[in-house]
């Protein structure tokens, strides 16, 4: 299962300790929207004192060509956007990715390719929260997601081309440098309340009602992922993880 909203406010996930607070860092999901006509957050890490300060990954309905987006804003005065050269459709699973080199690269990436690079020297501070599917600065929460979200991973690197394009043909995320993977929300829709982090401990709670929808068909997963059951957690740590991925257990 995957999971959904219709655009509600009241309908997302957070967790007050981000799983990475300083760039570079990567974030990526597939989603399903319903239109191309609003903006939608994706993933959020940000502040939570009513500041500005964050990097977001979106659909970009709002803007010219649909694109994805990944924002950083550093609460100057305006906020500065990678977009993808390419815009996603209602109605389909497309891959979103987002990669914060530094506080002068940030870009998007539409189903692994369509890399768009902003240059804007933005350099956000002070993040406290992450959301999935919703902006919250502490006061007011914007822009949430209509559609589907699943399949979402965080790095503490900025991934190259070539990983976000084995991203966007449908390889999860702990395969794809697993070695800077800090968190991983496959989004299964298990547990009444939260939603848990399959790789570290950045467990989401689900605020309102994210409904379930029918999840990504086709994503490439490790041998020892069992869709809807707990990856092994510890003591089976990271380096046992990489063996396990190269085949010696």
């Amino acid at each position: 299962m995957a999971r959904s909203n219709t655009g509600d406010t009241a309908n997302w996930f957070s967790n007050a300790t981000p799983p990475v607070t300083a760039m570079p860092l990567t974030m990526a999901c597939w989603v399903n929207a319903v239109n191309v006509t609003a903006y939608n957050n994706l993933v959020t890490i940000n502040s939570n004192a009513g500041t500005y300060h964050y990097w977001s990954m979106a659909l970009g309905g709002d803007r010219a060509g649909d694109p994805i987006t990944a924002e950083t804003n550093d609460n100057s005065g305006g906020e500065s956007y990678g977009e993808s050269t390419a815009g996603y459709t209602a109605g389909a699973w497309h891959h979103a990715c987002a990669v914060f080199l530094s506080s002068t690269s940030r870009s998007a990436y539409l189903n692994g390719a369509n890399k768009g690079t902003n240059t804007t020297s933005q350099a956000t501070t002070g993040v406290t929260r992450i959301q999935l599917g919703a902006y919250d600065d502490g006061a007011t929460k914007y822009s949430p997601l209509n559609g589907s979200i699943a399949e979402v991973g965080i790095w503490n690197v900025a991934l190259s081309d070539a990983e976000v394009l084995m991203l966007g043909k449908g390889f999860a995320p702990p395969l794809v440098r697993p070695d800077a993977l800090v968190a991983y929300w496959p989004l299964y829709g298990r547990m009444p309340t939260t939603e848990q982090d399959r790789w570290g401990n950045c467990h989401m709670t689900i605020n309102g009602t994210m409904a379930f929808a029918a999840h990504v068909p086709n994503i490439k997963y490790p041998s020892w992922v069992q869709v809807g059951f707990p990856i092994p957690a510890a003591p089976v740590g990271g380096n046992r993880r990489r063996r396990v991925l190269m085949g010696a257990v």
